[in-house]
Order: C-alpha cells, then sequence, then structure tokens
C-alpha cells in the first residue's frame, strides 16, 4: 500500500461510523435482509461504471449481478428488490450492497423522498461529467451499439433487408458519399448548437437519407428536435440537462451533502480516486481496510468502447481502438466543443462550486472566475399616479350632433334665459339697496359733525354758555334733524 492509500485509510477509520447502513426487511425464505445502502440514480454516461468498477473490489461491497436496477418504491417494493437483486447481505455480517439505475434522475423529489421514506438510513451517490462533451458520450453510444438497417417507406437498402445488423462503419460509407470524412464531423452536423439547431439543406438531405436507411437510439438521424432537445441556448433543455440542479431537487427531500449524500465527477478519478473511495466508504460507514489498491490501476478508465467489459480486469478488444481512430471516436479532446455548450459548462462549473466548495476538472472550469450572484433589485419608490390626459375635443361630428340636440329642446333654453335674467334682476336691486344705505350712513356721520361745531361755537371751555349766544339749535340744524328723523 503506497503512502497515499495509507493516508485515505487512516482518515477513514477516524470518521468511521458505529455500525453500517442497513434497512432491515423479512425476506420469505431467507428471513432478515438488509436493503441497498447506496442508490445511484444518475447519471447515465458519466462513470456510474466506474464507481461500480472501483467499489466492488473492496471485499465488503457488493452489488448485484444486474448492472441497472430500478429501485424506485414506486415500481419495486423492498422485499421483492432484496428478493430478486441482492447479492446475499444481513444485518450481523460486515458487508454491504449499493444499486445504480442512471435514468432514474428523471424522478427528482418524488423519487427522493419515496426513497428516505422506504429506506431511511441509506445514502445517494451521483456521478457526473462535463456537459461540453455529454452529448457526443451519447451519440458515440448510440453509434457503437444501437444501428441497424430499417429500410424505412421502401427506400432500398442495397443487399441488406430491414432488421439486419449494422455498425458505424455502414454509416460512415453512408456518409462519406456526402463528403463527410469521419463520425466524429457527422456529429458537429448533427449537433448545430451555435446555429439553433438549424443546419444545410445539403445536411438536411443527408440525414434524411440516414434516417430512411437506419434504425439508432435517440433517432439521432431524424429531426432536429434531437438537436434542441440538448442545446444549453434553449432554456427547458438547459435545466433538464443540468446535473447540478438534479442534485439540488434531490437534497431538498431530506439527503445532507457529505453524510447521506454525495458527488462525484468521472473526470476526477484518476487525481483524486483515493479520496473519492475514502469518502464514499466514509458514507457506507465501513473501513477501507483490506481494500486492493493495486488492483485499481492507479483508477484508469475502465468504462471504455475499446474493453470487453465495464470491470478494472477487462481486457481489450483486438482492432477497437484502431477502428474508433479511423472513424475519431477515440479522442474526447477533439470533440467539437459548441460556444453554447462551453458557457454552460462554465456556469455549472460555478453552481458545483457553490454546492460541493470545489470546481470540476473540466476545461470550461478554468475559463474565468464565477461571477457573484447578482444583488437584489430594491423596491422602486411608490409615486402618485399621473393626472389622466385631457379629453380631446370631440370631432366634428360629435360635436354637430350635439348641436343639434340642444336646438331640438327649446324648452330648456328658455328656462336657462329665465334663471339668467332673474339673477341680473337680484343683483341690480340688491345694488340700489347698498348704495341708499350707504348715502344715509355718509349723512348721519356729516350732521354729527356740524352739531358738535354748533356746541362748540355756545359754550365755553368749562361748559358755560357764552354771552350773546344764542342758546338754541340754528333753523338749519334743527330743519336738518326733523328731516333725518321723518
Amino acid at each position: 500500500m503506497g503512502a497515499r492509500a495509507a493516508v485515505a485509510l487512516l482518515l477513514a477509520l477516524a470518521r468511521l461510523g458505529s455500525a453500517k447502513r442497513c434497512d432491515v426487511f423479512n425476506v420469505p425464505g431467507k428471513g432478515d435482509m438488509c436493503a441497498p445502502a447506496i442508490f445511484v440514480p444518475a447519471f447515465g454516461k458519466c462513470g456510474t461504471n466506474a464507481l461500480k468498477a472501483y467499489t466492488e473490489l473492496h471485499p465488503h461491497a457488493k452489488w448485484p449481478l444486474k448492472s441497472e436496477v430500478n429501485f424506485d418504491p414506486d415500481v419495486i417494493s423492498p422485499v421483492d428488490l432484496i428478493a430478486q437483486h441482492s447479492p446475499g447481505v444481513w444485518p450481523n455480517d460486515p458487508n454491504v450492497w449499493m444499486v445504480k439505475h442512471p435514468a432514474l434522475e428523471l424522478g427528482g423529489a418524488p423519487l427522493a423522498k419515496r426513497l428516505i421514506a422506504t429506506y431511511p438510513s441509506a445514502a445517494l451517490l451521483f456521478v457526473t461529467c462535463d456537459p461540453a462533451t455529454l452529448a457526443f458520450r451519447w451519440y458515440r453510444h448510440y453509434i457503437e451499439r444501437t444501428v441497424s438497417y430499417i429500410c424505412r417507406d421502401g427506400h432500398a437498402c442495397g443487399e441488406h433487408e430491414r432488421g439486419d445488423p449494422s455498425g458505424p462503419q455502414d454509416v460512415l460509407r453512408q456518409v462519406r458519399k456526402w463528403g463527410v470524412p469521419n463520425l466524429m464531423e457527422l456529429y458537429a452536423r448533427i449537433y448545430t448548437f451555435d446555429q439553433d439547431c438549424v443546419r444545410s439543406e445539403e445536411d438536411e438531405l443527408m440525414l434524411s437519407k440516414l434516417h430512411a436507411t437506419f434504425m439508432i437510439g435517440m433517432d439521432l438521424f431524424g429531426p432536429r428536435i434531437r438537436c434542441q432537445q440538448w442545446n444549453p441556448a434553449d432554456a427547458e433543455s438547459a435545466v433538464r440537462t443540468r446535473h447540478d440542479l438534479t442534485v439540488i431537487e434531490f437534497a431538498s427531500a431530506g439527503y445532507k451533502m457529505g453524510e447521506s449524500m454525495d458527488v462525484f465527477f468521472m473526470e476526477g478519478w484518476q487525481d483524486s480516486g483515493v479520496r473519492y473511495l475514502e469518502r464514499i466508504f466514509y458514507i457506507l460507514q465501513i473501513s477501507l481496510e483490506g481494500y486492493p489498491w493495486d488492483k485499481a490501476n492507479d483508477f484508469r478508465p475502465v468504462y471504455s468502447i475499446t474493453q470487453s467489459g465495464n470491470t478494472v480486469e477487462a481486457q481489450p478488444l483486438p482492432g477497437r481502438e484502431e477502428e474508433l481512430s479511423q472513424m475519431r471516436l477515440d479522442n474526447l479532446s477533439l470533440v467539437p466543443v459548441a460556444r453554447v455548450a462551453y458557457e454552460a459548462a462554465h456556469r455549472e462549473c460555478c453552481s458545483w462550486q457553490a454546492l460541493l466548495g470545489t470546481r470540476p476538472p473540466w476545461e470550461a472550469c478554468s475559463a474565468g472566475p464565477c461571477m457573484p450572484p447578482p444583488a437584489p433589485t430594491p423596491p422602486l419608490p411608490s409615486t402618485p399616479p399621473l393626472p389622466p390626459p385631457p379629453r380631446p375635443p370631440p370631432p366634428p361630428e360629435q360635436e354637430f350632433l350635439l348641436l343639434q340636440r340642444w336646438r331640438a329642446q327649446p324648452s330648456l333654453l328658455l328656462s336657462l334665459a329665465f334663471l339668467l335674467g332673474c339673477v341680473s334682476f337680484a343683483c341690480c336691486v340688491l345694488g340700489v339697496v347698498a348704495f341708499r344705505q350707504s348715502c344715509a350712513v355718509r349723512e348721519v356721520v356729516r350732521f354729527s359733525a356740524e352739531e358738535d361745531e354748533e356746541d362748540d361755537d355756545l359754550h365755553s371751555e368749562d361748559g358755560r354758555p357764552r354771552a350773546g349766544k344764542r342758546t338754541a339749535r340754528s333753523p338749519r340744524a334743527m330743519a336738518r334733524r326733523s328731516g333725518l328723523e321723518a
């Protein structure tokens, strides 16, 4: 055992839990048995077979014989799952077992809630990979594994008939007639992400011929809707194909990252394989003691279309590497990556960094720093509503109609004229009365002033009548006083 493996072993032992994960169910004819300790619901073509190959080297980590097992409690009960697929794990032995089904990520939060309710002690593991090349991985899988002749709508397939097996070499011979040199170039003409999945007329004609000749998984040669379903520029497909959002959805059911759930990157096994296994067996709550590190082959890729199986002991298939090299299906670093796919991969890198505290080992993750999320927009201050705009003048036709309506009602016009006359007469009467009152007030004031002057002439300063002065009022004053009293 190397120094790196020894350190990982000591860390695992220091963090080892008290008991293994085991939800006990009574299986008829077998007694109490353990349900799976770990479920792997995702992701396809991202290294779930590598996870299985590296972990099953441990003497106490078991997997069922069937590669993919549907473990949805709505599909199969826990007792049936154990009875049909358990490799033989009981509560009192040191073993645990795991199952995987990479297509179950579509179950999302509802599936996660069913799992945590049915298997409360089990954990979840996810394996993801570079989204910039994921579409090519599926393309290569279907080209290698699912091609056959179909001869649709009476299309002539030469010497072949409907249902005859086919392979990538047959497809390559057909596309070379259209000037396509290899199958990687064919991939670039199918997935035209940067052109919003719009293809040239020549490419559309070529793909229609391929669609009439071959049957292939995912109907790759069919309508361009297959391209749109993988297009990162499309909002719906971008959400559906983002693995980070799927993991967040599963975590919302109650799983905790690092305790009952973890995520691994397929491209990280060679550099972080020991650390990955240390995290996996910590979650399993069993020791890494006894792991055959020499058989791990330094965590070189174990799932490859150039090998005879999905284990670390799989042997290379004779001539397969040369065949794939000729078709340009062997080197992922040569895959043409669309700009929109590269940008989408960078956004997902930043999401994984926020979720796990580290970035994936993808090329897009070195493109630049992650931008902080935008600050929430402050609410706008409330403003009073604007006054309604002035009503426009009525059109000439409407004005003419109003005038005609007034002319048709003479009684109303007469009433308004009489009312205006009454108001004018009342104003005149009030003006005359006010004028007469003001004149009378001025006359009283003037009389009082003259009377005071006469008093001053008839009396001295001590109040006695002056000599030679009449004490009676003057005739003018008496007459004025009489007129006022009258």
